[in-house]
């Protein structure tokens, strides 16, 4: 499906990760800002409104369930899919805990482009 003028931001602080989704996204058409954790994410969106964002959830400086937090105060209508390959912390869930801090959708690490795009086009159509 090819998207045209929906802005998506990507955080997560594997360099790898960003570069992966960038391309992926970029080539269905998605114009993609990264940051490397929530802080920079927060600084980010100042002059760029977000239809979507992808968040890790286990980062340094603010990690992703603050990040949702704070998207959600920011911008209440975005899209947010969380992802991670650390499911488990505290013995909690933290693809559940992400989404009653407000994720739309969750995406467990490692996971195919195709796997992340079929999650954003559902909430974004």
């Amino acid at each position: 499906m090819e998207v045209s003028n929906k802005n998506i931001l990507v955080i997560d602080d594997n360099p790898v990760v960003l570069e992966i989704l960038k391309d992926c996204l970029n080539k269905e058409g998605y114009t993609v800002r990264t940051a490397d954790d929530g802080l920079e994410a927060v600084n980010l969106v100042d002059g760029f409104v977000p239809d979507g964002i992808i968040t890790d959830i286990v980062m340094p400086n603010m990690e992703g369930l603050e990040t949702i937090t704070k998207m959600r105060q920011l911008f209440p209508e975005v899209k947010i899919i969380a992802i991670t390959g650390k499911i488990y912390s505290s013995g909690f869930d933290n693809l559940e805990t992400a989404k009653v801090f407000g994720a739309d959708a969750t995406v467990r690490k490692p996971f195919s482009c195709k796997d992340v795009i079929c999650e954003l086009d559902k909430l974004l159509t």
